[in-house]
């Protein structure tokens, strides 16, 4: 090529060099950018890179390619576009004032493709060093998130409220008693089961933690509609009021007509007893034990008298009401068709000291009560009152009574309770084909029952996600009030249903924690977010891509700074030529140095800006679906994408002044072999 060229045409061409790369004259930039968008747009289908079915995800190794390829096709287009951009703005900057810009950006434009991969280098320097500070933002994000969500607060407790009392917990700031069941749709096929979980929304919002992205509202505040629901439209149960404030209540009960001279009454009737289920205006429900108050000898005495103290209870918890009574007897013996009676529940004032009948049974509808446990059956019959004209008569089936059983009673239509409102998964409406608004019957397997509870519900809301769910189930989950679950659910039992879980939040969660073990709780019975927290940040792969990202950064920055500093230095000496005519016409040794480092500064800027363009692209596409699983659980919440712009300003300053310092490094060693002082043409 020199024989055939002059030395002045050789040198323009060593500077200047025409001919297109062989990767744009095919155009593979532009056909890999078009496979980056296409492969884009297929993760926005499936909304992640974790692909397979939810028992056995698996990674989408082509979805994995769609945020490379978009990223080299992206880097690839620049290189398109990058020395038009250089002409653009360097005939812009010619129309102003000031020579050393228009030089550099005149210098720059004349062949770009020297400094492109050292543009590329640098552009890809940036967008992995906001890659790196925004996955380790996100991931430390989203570790106490999914630590939070799976514990629900700081601590959460497996206990009973009788075997935990909160005020001996050193720094305790919350507390919320919850309740979690297993609980199945109501259908002629197999049943879909639920997880269902109640809670006090008067406590629970304090204590747990909740993210924008739960639902389509706050949750706290569809919480708090819950609550306006069921007291807008509470009806009253089923139950007998007490007036007053009762200090005793008691009935009348009678043994069937052939045992009231059986040689063993008296022993019946001393293991006969009664529990009364009251119900109070605020707090849980307590039952009164009710036990013979006189018997006697005399076989003409057929009605006798069980009474029960019921206790002092704060102003705020009355009025009380009956829900149910509950009788049990370990020596009683009835044949097929014997009956024994039951008349006159009486409450006496504790203040007044006087006796009011509250149910004498005299209802003209022989079936306003109702036996919840089989065999038992009951009716109202005008017959052997103890006072009026009927009493309640209560048989059993064949199956005969059982003398380890307590058989209940109540007034209870269970089809005419309220509905409870309630917040219901994605899965469940899909599952069920309902909507917010619409009611839903479901039946609640109880801790310890044999049966399982039909109550009713009102989805008044949706909920993509709740503290300590997940979409476990083939029906999802549901999500409803604490106290009248309790209030429905205890209509139907002889023990009151108590909560079955706590959530704690506290100052000192390690402290709580360590009280809890030492007071005789399992390890197993205590989750803390701390401990959740400390397994995910020891996952190996989460470990795995941090280190990786901050080698890749590391690497290309190293290559970024050697690439730049070399190349200024050394197409600075290939360019002395022009900088000695230059000096001839007159310009200055600083409008020279200039004009050299605005060069550099041009290609050093344009790499940071489409680096962080190509960074934040970067993280949009793959931090939402990473795929960091805890045990079998899915990884919920999703990665919320995290960029924490002190970290990447720190990024900018390091490289800005690691730059600088090459270049002003460089411009010292062309400085001290005087370049500037070069005055023949060709002389190096």
């Amino acid at each position: 090529v020199a024989l055939k060229s002059t030395i002045t045409s050789y040198q323009q061409n060593v500077v200047r060099s025409g001919r297109t790369p062989w990767w744009q004259r095919f155009y593979l930039d532009v056909f890999a950018f078009a496979i980056g968008i296409v492969l884009f747009y297929r993760v926005g289908l499936y909304g992640s890179i974790i692909g397979g079915s939810d028992t056995n995800p698996e990674l989408d190794l082509l979805l994995v390619l769609a945020p490379l390829s978009l990223l080299l096709g992206t880097a690839a287009i620049f290189l398109r576009v990058f020395p038009v951009f250089l002409r653009t703005s360097a005939n812009f900057a010619s129309r102003g004032r000031g020579l050393p810009v228009v030089l550099a950006l005149r210098q720059a434009s004349r062949h770009p493709g020297h400094v492109s991969r050292l543009v590329l280098y640098l552009m890809l320097a940036m967008a992995l060093g906001l890659f790196s500070t925004s996955l380790d933002a996100t991931l430390t994000k989203n570790e106490v998130d999914r630590s939070s969500y799976y514990v629900g607060s700081d601590l959460r407790a497996v206990a009973d409220p009788a075997d935990l009392v909160t005020e001996n917990l050193p720094g305790i700031l919350g507390h919320s008693w919850i309740w979690r069941a297993d609980a199945a749709l109501i259908t002629s096929e197999v049943p879909p089961r639920i997880d269902l979980l109640a809670v006090d929304t008067r406590t629970f919002s304090d204590v747990s933690r909740f993210r924008e992205d739960f639902a389509t509202r706050p949750v706290a505040e569809l919480l708090d509609q819950l609550s306006a629901d069921w007291e807008e439209n509470r009806m009253p149960l089923p139950a007998t009021a007490l007036p007053g404030e009762p200090a005793q209540i008691g009935l009348w009960f009678s043994l069937p007509f052939a045992m009231q001279v059986d040689p063993e009454r008296d022993e019946m009737l001393a293991s006969i007893a009664f529990e009364a289920r009251l119900h109070p205006a605020r707090g849980d429900d307590f039952v009164v034990r009710l036990v013979p108050i006189e018997l006697t000898d005399d076989p003409n005495t057929r009605w006798f008298y069980f009474q029960g103290d019921v206790p002092e209870l704060t102003p705020d918890r009355y009025p009380l009401s009956l829900v149910s009574l509950w009788f049990h007897s370990s020596a009683l013996k009835l044949g097929d068709f014997d009956v024994i009676w039951m008349d006159d529940i009486t409450v006496v004032d504790r203040n007044e000291q006087t006796a009011n009948v509250i149910e004498s049974f005299e209802s003209s509808d022989p079936y306003v009560w109702h036996s919840v446990t089989y065999p038992m059956r009951v009716f109202g019959l005008r017959s052997h009152p103890h006072s009026g004209e009927s009493s309640l008569a209560i048989s059993f089936d064949a199956a005969g009574i059982s003398r380890i059983r307590w058989y209940g009673i109540n007034r209870l239509n269970d089809l005419a309770l309220q509905p409870i409102p309630a917040l219901v998964s994605p899965e469940f409406l899909a599952r069920t084909e309902l909507q917010v608004g619409e009611l839903v019957r479901i039946k609640i397997k109880v801790p310890g029952g044999h049966e399982w509870d039909p109550v009713t519900f009102k989805i008044l809301g949706r909920v993509d996600y709740f503290p300590t769910l997940y979409e476990a189930q083939d029906a999802g989950f549901l999500v409803t009030l604490r106290e009248p679950l309790f209030e429905q659910i205890n209509l139907y039992r002889y023990a009151p249903l108590q909560s079955n879980e706590l959530l704690i939040r506290s100052a000192d969660a390690t402290a709580t924690h360590r009280t809890l073990l030492e007071s005789g709780f399992f390890a197993d019975q205590v989750i803390s977010a701390e401990t959740i927290l400390s397994e995910l940040r020891t996952n190996p792969l989460a470990i795995g891509l941090r280190s990786v990202t901050l080698f890749g950064y590391f690497l290309t920055t190293a290559l970024s700074l050697v690439g730049f500093g070399t190349h200024f230095y050394l197409s600075t000496r290939q360019r002395a030529a022009n900088y000695t005519i230059l000096r001839a016409l007159g310009l200055s040794p600083g409008q020279l140095y200039l004009s050299l480092f605005l060069e550099q500064v041009i290609f050093m800027l344009a790499g940071l800006a489409l680096g962080t363009v190509l960074g934040i692209m970067l993280n949009q596409l793959t931090l939402s679906g990473l795929p960091l699983r805890l045990g079998e659980l899915d990884t919920i919440p999703p990665f919320s994408v995290q960029t924490d712009w002190i970290l990447i300003f720190r990024v900018y300053l390091v490289l800005s002044l690691a730059f600088l310092l090459s270049l002003g490094m460089a411009i010292l060693f062309l400085w001290r072999l005087r370049i500037h002082r070069t005055l023949r043409i060709g002389e190096e």
